[in-house]
C-alpha cells in the first residue's frame, strides 16, 4: 500500500473514531464544576453526590439551592440538594414566571421506601440502574435509588418518552469526596 492508501486509511480510521464518541464525551457538562465543588462543601456529611452527566438539548445550567426539610405532609424525604436548569436566554424567575420549560435534578435522602416515593410504580433496569418514571400533568421524573438516596431528574413542558428520561437519570456521574 503506497503513502495515500495509508493516508486515506487514517483518515477513514480517524473519522470512524469520532463519530464513536458518544454526545455525552462531546458535550460540555450540564453542572460547572465549580458549582459541583460549592455542593460537596456545603455537605460534609455526605459522602456520594451524584451529577446528571448530560441533559435533553436546550437547558443551561441556572442555579441551585441547599434544600434541606424535616418530614413534611405529603413530603416523605429530605430534601439534600436542587439543581436548576433553564432554557438559553433566560434567568430562572423568567423562566418560571413564563412557564417555560425547566429541569430539575435532585438528590433526596428517603424516609420512605423508593418504590412508595414514587408512587408505588414497578422499577425498569436501565444501565444497570433500576429506575422509576412517574408522568404528572405538566411534569415527568425518572429517579433512581441507591445507598440511601433517591436521584431524579423532572422536566416540564418538554416530554422525552420514558425511557429515554429514565436513560438520562441513570447515566449520572459520582463525585465523591
Amino acid at each position: 500500500m503506497g503513502v495515500l492508501g495509508l493516508l486515506a486509511a487514517a483518515v477513514i480510521l480517524l473519522g470512524a473514531g469520532m463519530g464513536g464518541v458518544s454526545d455525552d464525551a462531546r458535550a460540555e457538562a450540564p453542572v460547572p464544576p465549580s458549582v459541583k465543588r460549592a455542593i460537596v462543601d456545603r455537605f460534609p456529611h455526605v459522602t456520594r453526590f451524584y451529577f446528571p452527566r448530560s441533559l435533553p438539548a436546550g437547558y443551561r445550567y441556572a442555579h441551585w439551592e441547599r434544600v434541606e426539610l424535616e418530614r413534611a405532609a405529603g413530603k416523605p424525604y429530605i430534601g439534600v440538594y436542587t439543581i436548576y436548569f433553564a432554557p438559553p436566554g433566560s434567568t430562572w424567575i423568567e423562566a418560571y414566571r413564563a412557564n417555560e420549560s425547566w429541569g430539575r435534578w435532585r438528590q433526596l435522602r428517603p424516609l420512605a421506601p423508593c418504590g412508595a416515593l414514587y408512587g408505588g410504580r414497578a422499577a425498569r433496569l436501565v444501565g444497570g440502574r433500576r429506575t422509576f418514571y412517574l408522568r404528572r400533568r405538566n411534569d415527568q421524573t425518572a429517579a433512581f435509588c441507591v445507598r440511601g438516596y433517591a436521584v431524579e431528574l423532572t422536566l416540564n413542558h418538554h416530554p422525552l418518552r420514558p425511557l429515554a428520561l429514565s436513560r438520562l437519570v441513570a447515566r449520572a456521574v459520582v463525585v465523591g469526596r
